[in-house]
């Protein structure tokens, strides 16, 4: 008879590994060919000391069965080794890495990184999340047939838990909700994501807010939001191509108490 722990624990590998296969199946999947025009997409990376991390970030981008137009990565004054990883791609078409000296903040890396975007969409992607190998392919497929009021698109995340002695455990697929206005927007279980942003509708509100609050270093995801809600409409589609990874070094993870203390403050 097999012990209740012992069904647990390979009813978990079972999930774990179908979830894995699901993953690695997608880089067997055949392009269509579609002579209309697409709109462009960039990805744009802010690290700082995710030195574990950010090859897999890059690499889930140069992977894929659609390479985005663009892959631009910003080094926030990262104090590790992120930087050597980094410059290894330095000559790899449509990559283009950036560096600041100094830690800012992901709001002003993300802004030191937008004169350089040349695309009609950009997909924020964090350093230490990755992609599925149709991630570009799916979203210009939905971006064709968006109306030209949506300022973001948005859809479901897939969640992984950092595990340093097994790599990565499959948790669950936090699936998204259609966002209509302000207080459905702070109402929602953050982070809503994947995000890709209309580019113009980011210039039109002067890029990503810095806030006093923390100096702008916290929920500037929420920040830019709720500047963008008021631009245009947040658009939530159902496509999962996004995996987050939860791990001790997370900024949400080390930062979650204050976000009552956000919530105050931009009220």
């Amino acid at each position: 008879m097999i012990s209740l722990d012992k069904e647990v624990t390979r009813q978990q590998y079972t999930r774990n590994l179908i979830k894995k296969m699901e993953f690695i199946n997608k880089y067997h999947l055949k392009k269509k060919s579609n002579e209309t025009r697409q709109p462009t997409l960039s990805v744009i990376i802010a690290n700082y000391n995710m030195e574990n991390y950010i090859e897999t970030a890059v690499s889930s981008c140069l992977l894929q069965n659609e390479l985005a137009d663009q892959l631009l990565v910003v080094d926030d004054g990262s104090t590790d080794n992120s930087i050597k990883h980094l410059e290894t791609w330095k000559h790899t078409p449509n990559f283009k890495l950036l560096s600041i000296n100094k830690n800012m903040g992901k709001a002003r890396a993300l802004n030191y990184a937008l004169p350089y975007v040349t695309s009609d969409y950009i997909l924020e992607l964090d350093a230490d999340d990755w992609l599925d190998p149709d991630a570009v392919f799916t979203i210009k497929n939905y971006l064709k047939t968006i109306s030209e009021d949506v300022s973001i698109l948005y859809g479901n995340l897939r969640n992984w838990k950092q595990i340093e002695e097994y790599g990565v455990k499959f948790m669950y697929i936090k699936k998204g909700k259609q966002v209509r206005n302000k207080d459905e927007l702070l109402s929602y279980s953050f982070p809503l994501g994947p995000r890709i942003y209309k580019k113009s509708a980011l210039n039109a509100i002067g890029g990503f807010p810095i806030i006093h609050f923390e100096n702008g270093r916290l929920y500037e995801d929420v920040s830019v939001l709720r500047e963008l809600i008021n631009f245009g409409r947040l658009l939530y589609c159902d496509f999962t191509i996004y995996n987050t990874r939860q791990h001790q070094a997370s900024i949400t993870k080390k930062y979650y108490s204050k976000w009552n203390d956000y919530l105050k403050y931009i009220q």
